[in-house]
């Protein structure tokens, strides 16, 4: 029997209706199957089989799924940590690609070897930024079914959040505005600031990023006190209320030729991972109408609580807007607590290095 097969329904307890309001710091949010796969461990080389599981939404019933890789030796009566993984910004609904990319496999090989299930949710829409919005439907909800989803269908002992690009954003707004619902959240080709990527977008390609405008209604930018100003400010999540982020474990790797999520000073004064992560910034983008608040920087709040923040944040110089940042072994080392907090730089995917220096690209 396939692992779908040991539930008949999603179970949705840990959600609330359509668009929800949550109670955080500013809650100022509004109110393809890509086919089936036999399971099994990744073992040194990627192992690209997957399975579709399919769950429906809380919200309105829609029909959704995600690709899952399974450890060897799974049984649905073994306890599993799960970690979902939330893509970028995608031409087609490629949620099982996955292993395709250096980054990703090597993600699901070190899950898999671990013992962890790896799932990757195929979206509603390809482009709707993991918020839940009148015009693109729950999005963020959708998330959240499918975590609850997956505990209907085995032991889930903790939940980790990766995602990359736009799903950077999903990754980092969700846990943060859901404190205390997962144990980690990763970040790749981190872009945590929507106000500041909206700034820069109209400036180089007059528009914003790519589904945004539908995500907030049309406008451009949205204006303070609509609901479309209201998700932008939800999305930038952890530019603004990191400090709900307490006793989870961060990672985030930039790259400092990335020209989507900048993190370069040579690209735009705003540097995404770094004035979010390590050092503070009041650089806001007036065009967009962000809120005129100073960055909190994780590594603030982690010398002000020590023990109480655990981020690793790996600078990769050369290193353009792809998933390929990714170490795979180094991200689960991290979750695991066998890598340590701290600042560290890379070559493009590769080993990272102490270097508490590199705050500038």
């Amino acid at each position: 029997m396939s692992r779908t097969g040991w539930a008949v329904v999603a179970v949705a307890a840990v959600v609330v209706l359509g668009l929800l309001a949550v109670a955080v710091v500013d809650p100022t949010l509004l109110g393809l199957p890509a086919g089936h796969g036999t399971r099994g461990g990744s073992n040194g080389t990627v192992n690209s089989s997957f399975e579709t599981v399919q769950y429906a939404s809380s919200v309105d019933g829609r029909a959704l799924s995600y690709a899952v890789w399974t450890p060897s030796g799974y049984t649905p009566s073994g306890s599993y940590t799960f970690l979902l993984f939330l893509h970028g910004v995608e031409s087609s609904n490629e949620c099982s690609n996955v292993p395709q990319f250096a980054g990703g496999a090597s993600m699901i090989n070190a899950a898999t070897a671990a013992g962890w299930i790896v799932g990757s949710l195929c979206t509603r829409t390809t482009d709707g930024w993991y918020v839940n919005s009148p015009t693109t439907g729950p999005q963020e909800t959708d998330v959240l079914d499918a975590i609850a989803h997956e505990k209907t269908l085995t032991h889930v002992t903790s939940v980790y959040l990766v995602g990359m690009s736009m799903g950077s954003n999903g990754a980092l707004s969700i846990a943060t505005n859901h404190p205390g619902l997962f144990a980690g959240v990763g970040a790749v080709a981190a872009c945590p600031d929507m106000f500041e990527e909206s700034a820069y977008y109209e400036s180089i390609h007059s528009s914003l990023p790519p589904g945004f405008a539908d995500v907030t209604g049309g406008a451009s930018p949205p204006a303070p006190g609509t609901v479309g100003y209201g998700i932008e400010y939800h999305i930038s999540a952890f530019r603004f209320y990191p400090q709900n982020l307490s006793s989870l474990r961060i990672y985030v790797v930039a790259g400092g030729e990335d020209q989507t999520c900048m993190n370069s000073a040579q690209i735009w004064p705003w540097l995404q991972a770094n004035d979010t992560v390590i050092t503070s910034s009041c650089e806001t983008a007036a065009s967009t109408h962000e809120p005129a608040q100073c960055s909190t920087p994780i590594a603030q709040l982690a010398a002000g609580s020590p023990g109480e923040f655990d981020c690793r944040y790996v600078y990769e110089p050369t290193a353009p807007h792809t998933f390929d940042q990714l170490n795979g072994p180094d991200l689960l080392d991290f979750f695991r607590g066998s890598a340590g907090n701290g600042t560290y730089t890379a070559p493009l995917g590769g080993t990272p290095s102490p270097d508490p220096s590199a705050t500038q690209a």
